[in-house]
């Protein structure tokens, strides 16, 4: 026949530490960071290249006619020609008519005063 249970003995020694488990599997990655401050203004550009050279402007009206000036004074008379210059003399007298022609229009132009 058997006998009654004895009681419970002391508990065992504490075993040695187990064998290192293999790695776990690589995480999921973690969620994106909240963005970053505003960075500093750059420093200001260089100056631009000079700009092409503007067109000519155009062309000023007409200025007003200036006033006729006062005649002047008479000419010396000249010397008295020699007979027989008919030809010169007419000659002498076209050159005139010109020149005091030439002389007119030189001061209703303004050019001389």
């Amino acid at each position: 026949m058997v006998g009654e249970v004895g009681p419970k003995g002391d508990a065992g020694r504490k075993g040695e530490p187990g064998v290192p488990g293999p790695a776990g599997a690589k995480g999921d990655a973690g969620a994106a960071g909240a963005a970053g401050a505003k960075g500093d203004p750059g420093a200001k550009g260089d100056s631009g290249a000079p700009g092409a050279p503007g067109a000519p402007g155009a062309t000023g009206p007409a200025g007003v006619a200036g006033t006729v000036g006062p005649a002047g004074p008479a000419g010396v008379g000249g010397d008295a020609g020699a007979a027989g210059g008919g030809l010169l003399g007419i000659i002498g007298l076209i050159v005139a008519v010109v020149a005091l022609i030439a002389a007119g229009g030189a001061i209703m132009m303004g050019g001389r005063r």
